[in-house]
């Protein structure tokens, strides 16, 4: 751990469109560099709520959101689109791939909206596709399936063309959002361990949302949501658990 924050949440409410009661209430919480947090609660705590807020697809009607040390609620949407592609790596439930291009081009097209993660790439002297197919190999796709469509490919095989393009240029924090639901228990250990695996050697910090809490030893953090989600003035000791004192 560097001691970098990557997330840093102050006084924060937001309420949905219609909505008196905010959708989600959080009055602080910190996430350092390299760090990995298992977010979970029952369906309707926020965990969606969450992961919009932490992405800059929507910003709150109070408090701070801050990423590796942006405000990104400062932001104009076009700036934080930018900021999203240079920082952050997301790991969509429906995996959001293109079926038009193939599998190794869906990975590298993260690239061509960043700037900041080929200067990474760059740094340590590596392309994009030769970096893709490293990432590919890493997450057990067979390399006879790089060139197919990935509208060719299983769920499981779509899932690992997903992360690979959340995880290349080494963004500085990467966001799955129950990216396991369709896997069996067997598959899902297993592509736990390698995204650990590739998060540590990248050095970038993961918040997984999921419902499912038997997950919840695979990480170094785990954040109950509920609990959190109140409008308290400390965080609750039981609420982020795995927490450095």
């Amino acid at each position: 751990m560097t001691g970098k924050v990557i997330i840093d949440l102050k006084q924060l409410s937001f309420a949905w469109p219609g909505q008196a009661k905010p959708a989600l209430s959080i009055d602080a919480f910190r996430l350092n560099a390299g760090e990995r947090l298992f977010v979970y609660g029952p369906s309707g705590c926020g965990k969606s709520t969450l992961l919009s807020l932490l992405a800059g697809v929507v910003v709150p009607q109070q408090g701070v959101v801050e990423i590796a040390g942006q405000r990104i609620e400062k932001l104009s949407a076009a700036k934080r689109d930018h900021f999203r592609a240079d920082h952050i790596g997301l790991v969509f439930q429906q995996f959001n791939l293109l079926p038009y291009l193939n599998v190794l081009d869906n990975v590298t097209l993260a690239c061509d909206f960043s700037h900041q993660r080929v200067t990474n790439l760059k740094q340590a002297q590596v392309s994009a596709l030769d970096e893709a197919k490293r990432l590919l190999s890493r997450l057990l796709l067979p390399e006879s399936l790089w060139t197919k469509s990935v509208m060719n490919l299983s769920i499981g095989q779509q899932q690992r063309v997903a992360v690979a393009r959340a995880l290349i240029g080494a963004p500085d924090l990467i966001i799955a959002d129950e990216p396991t639901s369709a896997l069996d228990r067997e598959s899902r250990d297993q592509f736990l361990q390698l995204l650990m695996a590739e998060t540590e050697q990248s050095g970038s910090s993961l918040v997984f949302v999921s419902h499912d809490d038997s997950l919840k030893s695979h990480f170094d953090r785990h954040l109950h949501l509920p609990t959190l989600n109140q409008a308290v003035s400390t965080v609750e000791p039981s609420a982020v658990e795995g927490a450095n004192p």
